[in-house]
């Protein structure tokens, strides 16, 4: 401020003067002090960009240290999602939703979405995703459906047969939990109207420590289905395998998963898991439910394979094998009674499960089964103890009907030593599913099992587990389920 003062008055008296030389030396000094204001605004332009800059990485080296200690995202602020898809949406597609996550390894899976959307929002430089952050998805699911049974009068229906609501909670960088509150159906005995077995309950709930862009490994602790099986299907009605063999538990799992980010490729994956089971032997007080499942996937845009073997070490925990689903026959599962439970030894079970796709190509191949024979104070199967086993083969085309993306799948599935847990012994299964509108599903199913023979026999825990009537039939059934998920 001081040159540019002198510099206004030197210009002033040089005009007063009218001297041509006056003006010329006077002209030479204001070069001289202008150079030298430039040369000033330099060096102080050049030591406060110094200094900001120096200011800005000690910032960021304090919030580098704080996300260190804290697991924190920096703009950190709380949001609520709704429709998380983990890259650009596709209109047709509810597949990338979370409530249509695998009933399997679903903490992998949420997991591994979450690192997708965090990276797509990187590249589309939208920044870190904010956290804590809620991810809410669901459903709602109707079915009109026409059954021919094995024993007794034809009928038809229409029913509310599901509703779901899904909460995935970022909490930190290392911090997930996930919770599903699901509409039960099933009939309820404080009333006779239909209406009144409309309870909620919880689904699944489990917390989650992991982060698979920064390790791979991660683990969860809370009720899930434990990583036995796959159970994938393409069919409205579930595959035998999983009626047989899926299991839900409040259980610990800790997993590992190889994920190269830069190639989107993931392989390959273990699960080991332990848990407290219903059905007890031995000491009862103790966690005595274990397995593991160990598998890779391979494969690009064009195709890929995935293929896995699980192991666990009592079956009868099995949800199919706790609850069988009759009402009619004596014994209904291992959870009716107490002395139900009590299994005079334990029955380990071998699950290996594939699916493999070829551009418009999906293949599903399962089989699961008991190591050994259960004992026949808990279950047999035409006079000797029971080793139940079942197997699953599917294969869908995909294409487009109009301009509706539409799949045809068909199957056939079976079982053996099974009839105590209510399980057909073949089935045959087709189905056509499109995506009518955005994120609505319409399939329509048919279905034709075939149920063990006239002169078969079953019992659980000692009590007969069949109806006569129905042995040697077939049943017949028609689906019609749409599906709308947000």
């Amino acid at each position: 401020m001081t040159l540019s003062a002198l510099t206004c008055a030197s210009l002033a008296f040089g005009a007063d003067t009218g001297s041509t030389a006056t003006l010329e030396q006077l002209q030479q000094q204001v070069n001289k002090l202008q150079a030298q204001v430039t040369a000033l605004k330099t060096q102080r332009s050049a030591t406060t960009s110094k200094g900001q800059k120096t200011s800005a990485a000690a910032q960021q080296s304090e919030l580098t240290g704080f996300t260190d200690i804290y697991g924190h995202l920096r703009n950190f602020s709380n949001s609520v999602v709704i429709q998380p898809f983990t890259s650009k949406p596709t209109y047709y597609s509810g597949g990338q939703l979370v409530v249509n996550a695998p009933g399997i390894n679903e903490d992998e899976k949420l997991l591994y979405r979450r690192a997708l959307n965090e990276s797509q929002q990187t590249t589309d430089e939208q920044g870190g995703s904010p956290v804590p952050r809620l991810v809410l998805s669901g459903d709602v699911e109707g079915k009109a459906f026409y059954t021919r049974p094995y024993h007794g009068p034809r009928t038809t229906d229409l029913n509310l047969t599901g509703a779901e609501l899904d909460a995935f909670a970022e909490i930190s960088q290392w911090v997930n939990g996930f919770a599903t509150f699901e509409y039960d159906n099933s009939y309820n005995a404080a009333g006779t109207r239909r209406v009144s077995n409309s309870n909620v309950r919880l689904g699944k709930g489990f917390l989650t420590l992991g982060n698979l862009t920064k390790s791979p490994v991660f683990g969860s602790l809370g009720q899930m289905n434990v990583p036995f099986g796959r159970y994938s299907s393409f069919m409205i009605s579930d595959p035998l395998t999983q009626t047989l063999a899926k299991t839900k538990a409040r259980a610990l799992s800790l997993s590992y998963i190889a994920w190269n980010p830069a190639a989107n490729i993931i392989t390959p994956y273990a699960h080991v898991f332990g848990f407290k089971g219903d059905a007890k032997y031995g000491n009862s007080n103790m966690v005595n439910q274990y397995g593991g499942d160990l598998g890779f996937w391979l494969g690009n845009d064009t195709w890929n394979v995935d293929s896995g073997v699980s192991y666990m070490a009592d079956m009868a925990d099995a949800t199919g094998m706790q609850e069988t689903g009759r009402t009619d026959v004596a014994f209904q599962g291992f959870d009716q009674a107490g002395s139900n439970e009590k299994m005079i030894r334990g029955v380990p079970a071998f699950d290996w499960h594939n699916t493999f796709t070829y551009d418009q190509y999906n293949v599903v191949m399962e089989y699961v089964t008991a190591m050994r024979a259960f004992s026949p104070l808990n279950a047999t199967y035409n006079g000797r103890g029971a080793k139940p086993s079942a197997v699953d083969l599917e294969g869908a085309y995909n294409f487009k009907l109009f301009t509706l993306p539409t799949y045809f799948a068909v199957g056939v599935q079976g079982s053996k030593d099974a009839l105590v847990f209510n399980v057909p012994r073949v089935r045959y299964i087709a189905a056509l599913s499109s995506t009518v509108l955005t994120n609505t599903i319409l399939t329509l199913e048919y279905r034709h099992d075939v149920n063990y023979g006239s002169h078969d026999t079953a019992t659980g825990a000692g009590a007969i587990a069949y109806n006569t009537a129905e042995l040697g039939k077939s049943d017949n059934a028609a689906i019609a389920k749409i599906g709308v998920y947000f």
